[in-house]
């Protein structure tokens, strides 16, 4: 139904765009050639793949997250529709902070009625580890506060921010609290925002401090597991994946195919000494680098790639104005958020996971689209 629903909004977007009302020509699509050259290695490591009967099914909604890219664009073709964008996108993580607190009190999801995960609260997603999402979004919640006036507005987005500060403490995920700090951290380089950003510091570290004092949400337990690298299970679901990108370094072993091989090849590679690996059905790699380079290879990993050098050169244009500009403060905060996806995805993020997808070809998306308005953004 979820993805039915994603294709239905998809395709009414783009034939918006082929029947609009009146003569002026649609703004022309940009970052096309790099996003349709990370969706040709796609398809070639499906094509390649070893369980090619494996790897079509579960890439079935590839095509819809491409189609979400090019709908994105269209939407946000005026500097009024681009904000509303961040609103939208702010609004996402307000709900998740709120649900992820009700569920820890009340001990089920507001949204969905689901219960919390062997203690940890994953809101209405389906794994704890997916409120990874709301350091990727927070810093449209951030950008939209340091530019409203209005002190209701202000207020309003700064218990979002709180509520989706303690969620994320309370999910135990290790990666979350990480993204949380990247995020945060970009904005310290930007000088009308350092102020904000170090009080948002001071207030994640109490509440941190105040959950680890009080061992509120395991938060003990999850740092202890930092500490003790056997007990660490990354470790052996990387080397499966280093195994892998070196017996097909070219193209890979196929799109989402790291599940099929992770037992055969943890009992057969070598393990650090003391290791007690994970002996259960592991479908990614826990690493989005290492995953591409398993499953897809070289090639696969130069079409990630392509996409994020021209995302990052388009931001690093405005990042860069000397001036306090309303286009720099948006690039801060796409900039915020694509270096939280990219550091997260050092640790946990896959494409397996739709949302991921979706959220990558999102931020190419608006990036792309950022240029096109630099002149309707002096105006306004």
């Amino acid at each position: 139904m979820r993805d039915i629903s994603l294709l239905a909004v998809a395709i009414g977007m783009v034939l918006s765009r082929i029947i609009r009302r009146g003569d002026a020509s649609p703004a022309p699509f940009g970052l096309l050639y790099p996003v349709l050259i990370f969706g040709a290695t796609i398809l070639i490591s499906i094509l390649f793949s070893q369980y090619r009967d494996i790897s079509l099914p579960l890439s079935a909604y590839v095509s819809i997250g491409f189609l979400f890219f090019f709908a994105v664009q269209d939407i946000a073709g005026m500097p009024s529709a681009f904000r509303r964008m961040f609103i939208t996108l702010s609004l996402v993580v307000f709900l998740l902070g709120l649900d992820g607190i009700y569920q820890y009190w009340m001990g089920q999801s507001l949204l969905t009625g689901s219960s919390l995960f062997a203690g940890r609260v994953k809101g209405s997603l389906p794994h704890p580890n997916d409120l990874a999402l709301i350091p990727i979004l927070l810093p449209f919640s951030i950008t939209l506060l340091l530019q409203e006036r209005s002190r209701v507005v202000k207020g309003l987005i700064l218990i979002s921010i709180l509520l989706a500060f303690v969620t994320v403490i309370l999910s135990q995920s290790r990666n979350a609290w990480f993204g949380l700090a990247i995020g945060l951290g970009v904005f310290l380089f930007h000088k009308k925002t350092q102020k904000a950003i170090i009080v948002f510091a001071c207030i994640i570290l109490i509440l941190f401090s105040a959950a680890l004092y009080f061992d509120l949400g395991n938060v003990q337990q999850r740092l202890n597991t930092l500490m003790n690298i056997t007990s660490e299970t990354r470790i052996g679901i990387y080397l499966v994946a280093v195994e892998m990108f070196k017996e097909s370094p070219v193209l890979g072993k196929g799109l989402f195919t790291f599940g099929e091989f992770y037992l055969p090849y943890i009992e057969k590679i070598q393990l650090p000494q003391g290791y007690t690996p994970e002996i259960a059905i592991i479908p990614w790699a826990h690493n989005l680098y290492l995953e591409i380079l398993a499953e897809r290879g070289l090639i696969g990993f130069a079409g990630f790639i392509a996409p994020i050098i021209a995302m990052g050169a388009i931001l690093r244009k405005f990042v860069r104005q000397q001036t306090g500009s309303q286009e720099k403060m948006f690039a801060f905060g796409l900039t915020a958020s694509l270096l939280t996806f990219l550091c997260m995805g050092l640790f946990d993020l896959t494409f397996l996971k739709d949302w991921v997808l979706l959220i990558f070809l999102l931020l190419a998306a608006m990036i792309a689209r950022l240029p096109m308005l630099t002149s309707s953004f002096s105006e306004t």
